[in-house]
């Protein structure tokens, strides 16, 4: 898939992890106010919560995508941004 983002792994050397840092944590955006029928479907919790051992989340190829095929990122595919771990 050709993606088109920014590196994981740049964005987290700039704020510069704590030393005895394991993880990194990702929590997805929830508006009741756009999702009304997500909170009514009752299968998933949101908002969601997703975590990444520090190794993997420094991988060059771990992207924070807003683009893929040369075109803005859709929302069915996680617009504004989604997160590629290979």
């Amino acid at each position: 898939m050709p993606w088109a983002g920014y590196s994981l792994s740049a964005l987290l050397n700039r704020w510069s992890p704590r030393p005895k840092a394991r993880f990194v944590a990702f929590e997805s955006y929830w508006d009741l106010r756009q999702m009304r029928w997500r909170a009514r479907a009752g299968r998933h919790a949101l908002p969601y919560v997703e975590g990444l051992r520090l190794d993997e989340a420094m991988h060059p190829l771990a992207l924070l995508c807003v683009g893929m095929y040369g075109e803005a990122l859709p929302p069915q595919d996680g617009a504004p941004v989604r997160l590629v771990v290979p």
